[in-house]
């Protein structure tokens, strides 16, 4: 009897150590599961946030870091020489657009700032060691450049160097890293590259653009300043291409430099209204922004897409072209319309409204907000010493300063000329069109 209790106990211990561990199993396997499932969906998440189309246009500083000793890979600094010498990455190469585009004469001039043609661009690209079989990297001052890396993987890819890319983040974010910098400059060995034919598809001339504005979707990858109508680097004319779109190119970018992710790329082209099977065409004052643009439109699937390298120089520069522009220039001087300044005051937009006229017609109207300086005709030393009182105020800010006289005529005028003397930027200064007699808007008088 002894032995049959002791056999049951036995047989129970098993029993229960069988269960136990076949529940530990289940337990197991279900934590695992809920691991995996959860490490699946994060990685799923993670891609469909930050996943472009078309991935083969950026390198991130991790992948260089690695690679950096890879002698299959040309790495080329386009920040300009001053900042190579300063320090870069090492075994960089220093370049600069202008190199590979048509610089002769001046900008504005028929085929100014166009790439290269294929001779002379095979030239060029053979003397920095540009080899088919290479990895070719592009890096530049993404936060305050104007996206030269873009420029140059543009003109590469033009040239039929595919494998050529951008560094995402560029310089800056490859120092915020502590990754390695040198002042050693590295000497290019030349190759014997041949570029067999410029692809033309990447480009479009102003004949071609001006005769079929109506068939392009057209994206003015600069300023809203520049856009609106400032001529703020020696560009003939202000404003923009008849029926083009605003969408600054750093727009595109997070502030560390690196590009924004797919998802938010997204957002902003469908934002612009664009559709993936629209002929589009990026331009900014000298094909450099736009072509950076040009190549976040094409990472994220958008094929038809040309970028205008002429640009805004060459357009602005005949003047039987259009130009649509929210500047009214009337001879030497800038304007502000009385609708202009409504907008502006009412959605309490920045700016000096500088009232000149004497101390009786300002007490008795003036626009809200205005700063009184009594100054008018503005024709002695004593009349400018008044104007000379606001310049403080004036130069606190970079806001537009839009001058109020009785009638928007001569005063104005010589108060616009006064301040330019002074050295307040053209680009900020307007007159009041028809100045305070013409002013229609008494609920913004005081």
């Amino acid at each position: 009897m002894k032995k049959n209790w002791v056999v049951v106990l036995l047989v129970v211990t098993l029993i229960t150590t069988m269960m136990g561990c076949n529940s530990n199993e289940a337990n197991n396997t279900s934590s695992e599961e809920v691991v995996t499932e959860t490490s699946e969906a994060a990685v799923k998440e993670t891609e469909e946030v930050s996943s472009y189309v078309d991935d083969s246009y950026l390198v991130s500083a991790d992948y260089l870091l690695e690679n950096l000793n890879n002698d299959n890979i040309l790495l080329l600094d386009a920040r300009g020489d001053k900042a190579y010498a300063d320090g870069h990455i090492p075994g960089a190469i220093a370049v600069s657009w202008p190199a590979f585009a048509n610089v002769g004469g001046a900008p504005g001039e028929a085929g100014w700032g166009v790439v290269l043609d294929s001779q002379t661009l095979s030239e060029k690209l053979s003397t920095i060691g540009v080899d088919m079989n290479k990895e070719i990297i592009v890096y530049a001052d993404t936060q305050n450049g104007w996206g030269e890396d873009g420029r140059i993987v543009w003109m590469l890819r033009m040239a039929g160097i595919e494998n050529s890319k951008i560094l995402d983040g560029g310089y800056n974010y490859w120092t915020s890293m502590k990754h390695e910098t040198t002042k050693e400059a590295t000497q290019p060995v030349e190759s014997d590259f041949v570029v067999e034919a410029l692809d033309e598809t990447l480009t479009i001339g102003t004949e071609e653009l001006a005769s079929r504005n109506g068939d392009f979707v057209i994206l003015d990858t600069r300023e809203q300043n520049e856009f609106d109508g400032d001529a703020n680097f020696g560009e003939k004319r202000g404003g923009h291409l008849p029926n083009a779109r605003l969408l600054t190119f750093n727009t595109l970018l997070n502030e560390d430099g690196t590009f924004k992710t797919g998802q938010e790329l997204e957002a902003i082209f469908l934002e612009a209204g664009l559709n993936k099977d629209d002929e589009i065409v990026t331009y900014c004052t000298a094909g450099i922004r736009s072509a950076h643009a040009q190549i976040a439109l094409k990472m994220m699937g958008y094929e038809n897409v040309r970028n205008y390298d002429a640009s805004f120089y060459e357009y602005a520069a005949n003047e039987a072209l259009p130009l649509e522009s929210k500047i009214l220039v009337k001879g030497d001087f800038r304007y502000y319309t009385a609708d202009q300044l409504k907008e502006n005051l009412e959605n309490e937009s920045p700016l000096v409204l500088l009232d000149i006229q004497v101390e009786e017609e300002f007490d008795a109207h003036h626009i809200k907000g205005a700063l009184a300086t009594y100054a008018y005709p503005v024709k002695s030393d004593e009349d400018k010493a008044k104007v000379d009182g606001a310049l403080e105020s004036i130069q606190a800010t970079n806001s537009k300063v839009v001058i109020v006289c009785p009638r928007g005529g001569g005063g104005a005028e010589r108060t616009y000329n006064y301040l330019l003397e002074k050295g307040i930027e053209e680009d900020r200064l307007f007159i009041l069109e028809n100045g305070q007699e013409g002013w229609p808007f008494a609920e913004l008088l005081n």
